[in-house]
């Protein structure tokens, strides 16, 4: 089973580690970890031995300035190279084929949470694919060992963590930040993969599926900055412009032949839709790659509900809902859709509802196997008077001594001028509870 510490993030400080320039490093050293992002990284783990000259080299040669080591488990900076192993800390001669035993045993407060990591490798995600797109823009060949570095990443972590990476992409959308470009292409790859799972695709589409998120927007850097910044209020001139960002990413991609044909019909097809309104071939149904079709209504959802779209966004929960309803209508298809909902939760966290008994509710917890009963904080009665202390009440607790309260429906909150991010943010510990 895949965990946490697989992945190699930037380490958490702790009293026994020390962090010193790349250039120190010498052989009999213990690596914790490093200071750059992971794909700069020579090894996928951290947490080793550096035995040899060869394995120093391999870190001096790359991009890693700076390097956290282990000095109770390994020699330190003042140390002699030369000194004998007899005389090194017992741990820093376990051999490299144990290092994942040594991890398994590491004291629980050195090792990053699931929700630290996901934040981390996303993060890294974004920074990896802006100097992809920043190297296009000046004429580069798209760097495709990054690219599929960065895409191998996303996949091992959605398959790991796929509830925290969804509560992360439903969090960060409650935040009103200015979401750039690179932000939303991960953002589209990550949530791709999460549909791909729910529908068992298998791991080349899978693959596929995180590719194309990534990449089919990759023709904007094509496009004039003036457009772009206007795409929800383009005249039909401008408009013609915009859907150019389609060809020209395909254009893009032909200068890397090692792009599959599968992951260029994406970018081709990711706004084309099943009635055939969508661009620039007007496919229909069968002509159209089911998975340009995921691609795309991702698309689509993250323009409704984050600023990359046109503002004020919709609240993910009526977002997903208005997807359904063109599902429904057959502009998507429907089975990636819900999907797409068994991954967020019909009532996806931060969701602002009504309740049968007039109460308005934030939902702080969704539930698998309930998926219209999640945890909610009750944050005003039936006439609208907000509570002293939220209340928080499991909808799918039986409980006979109150009435039996059931959503009736989503709001939005910019309607109603509610900040739904500090329920969500709030130590449930200090809630009340009914």
């Amino acid at each position: 089973m895949t965990k946490a510490s697989d992945f190699p993030v930037r380490p958490r400080t702790a009293s026994a580690t020390k962090r010193i320039a790349t250039s120190q490093l010498k052989p009999g050293m213990f690596l914790v970890g490093v200071y750059q992002s992971w794909w700069k990284s020579p090894f996928f783990r951290h947490n080793r031995l550096l035995k040899t000259q060869k394995d120093v080299d391999v870190l001096l040669k790359s991009d890693i300035k700076e390097v956290m080591i282990d000095p109770s488990r390994g020699l330190d900076v003042h140390e002699e190279t030369e000194k004998p192993s007899s005389t090194l800390p017992s741990s820093a001669q376990t051999p490299i084929g144990d290092v994942l035993q040594d991890e398994e045993v590491c004291s629980a407060s050195s090792v990053p949470s699931p929700q630290d990591v996901s934040i981390q490798i996303k993060h890294d995600a974004v920074t990896a694919i802006e100097r992809v797109f920043e190297g296009v823009k000046t004429g580069a060949v798209i760097d495709h060992p990054t690219l599929r570095h960065t895409m191998q990443a996303l996949v091992k972590q959605v398959f790991s963590q796929e509830q925290v990476m969804a509560e992360l992409y439903v969090l960060e959308n409650l935040h009103a930040f200015d979401k750039t470009l690179y932000d939303h292409v991960v953002d589209v790859a990550i949530l791709s993969i999460m549909v791909g799972l729910q529908l068992g695709v298998n791991e080349r589409d899978l693959e596929v599926l995180a590719l194309g998120g990534l990449l089919h927007d990759v023709g904007h850097v094509r496009i004039p900055r003036n457009v772009l910044k206007r795409k929800h209020e383009l005249g039909e001139h401008e408009r013609v412009i915009f859907e150019r960002h389609v060809g020209r990413g395909l254009a893009i991609l032909e200068q890397c032949p090692s792009i599959s044909s599968e992951v260029q019909r994406v970018v081709a097809e990711h706004h084309e839709r099943q009635d055939g309104s969508g661009y620039p071939f007007q496919r229909a149904h069968r002509e159209i790659s089911p998975l340009s079709d995921i691609v795309g209504f991702i698309d689509q959802l993250d323009a409704c509900v984050s600023p990359w779209g046109p503002p004020p966004g919709l609240p993910m929960a009526l977002a997903v809902r208005q997807l359904y309803m063109y599902a429904k209508e057959g502009q998507l298809r429907v089975e990636p859709v819900a999907a797409l909902i068994r991954c967020l939760g019909v009532y996806p966290l931060g969701s602002l509802v009504r309740l049968s008994t007039g109460e308005q509710a934030v939902v702080v917890k969704t539930n698998p196997l309930e998926r219209l009963k999640p945890t909610v904080k009750l944050i005003s009665d039936q006439n609208g008077r907000v509570y002293d202390s939220p209340i928080i009440e499991n909808l799918a607790a039986s409980n006979t001594s109150t009435p039996q309260r059931m959503i009736e429906d989503i709001l939005n909150p910019a309607n109603l001028h509610i900040d739904v991010q500090q329920y969500v943010s709030h130590d449930p510990r200090h809630e009340s509870h009914v």
